[in-house]
């Protein structure tokens, strides 16, 4: 208990550039909801909060309640800000538990275009360029594709990684580069209405 009274102790003069109401807000949804993963992958909430000044610009919220509303919203992610603070510091195991996470959910998301092997791959592919954006090993980047370091936590990380590769798919298909899959999730769904009006549903 001491020891954690002491990392809150040393993270307050961070945490107060959001207001002291957002700082409370944020600093008790660390401790309260998120500490165990931030212990494990050796994330503080001095590291969060230094993370969360350089994704956004927090002298755009000019007034105590909008921090204290932006602060409400990163603390339903909180989790997601820890896991790309530590990514951004290059942690092997905070980068293998969100591909383990997140490439079966993108892969999903572009089946809704490509085959499921296509879309097995895309996913990895971009999660790989992800990573190498973010740690500044990339060369030839695709235009638009994330930083972990811009991740502020107003959204949930999958959709901040989901909507960028969805628009890269897009282009890849409109130029030629990929073949778009033929299955049509639309008919489906109207199928599906057809029963449920037939009441067979």
């Amino acid at each position: 208990m001491q020891e954690t009274t002491n990392i809150e102790r040393e993270s307050i003069h961070r945490t107060e550039s959001f207001g002291r109401e957002a700082s409370d807000v944020l600093r008790r949804t660390y401790f309260r909801d998120t500490f165990p993963l931030a212990i494990r992958l050796d994330v503080s909430l001095d590291d969060v909060m230094c993370h969360l000044e350089r994704a956004f610009d927090i002298d755009l919220l000019r007034t105590d309640a909008l921090r204290l509303v932006a602060a409400e919203r990163i603390a339903t992610h909180l989790d997601d800000v820890v896991i790309a603070t530590a990514c951004v510091r290059r942690s092997k195991t905070a980068w293998a538990e969100l591909e383990e996470t997140m490439t079966p959910m993108l892969t999903r998301m572009c089946e809704l275009r490509v085959s499921e092997i296509d879309a097995l791959l895309h996913a990895s592919r971009y999660l790989s360029a992800v990573r190498d954006h973010t740690q500044g090993d990339d060369i030839d980047a695709f235009a638009g594709t994330p930083r972990m370091q811009d991740y502020s936590g107003l959204h949930p990380l999958r959709t901040f990684l989901g909507g960028p590769l969805f628009s890269v798919l897009q282009d890849l298909i409109r130029d030629g580069f990929v073949v778009a899959s033929r299955y049509a999730p639309s008919n489906d769904r109207s199928g599906r209405r057809l029963k449920l009006v037939n009441g067979s549903a």
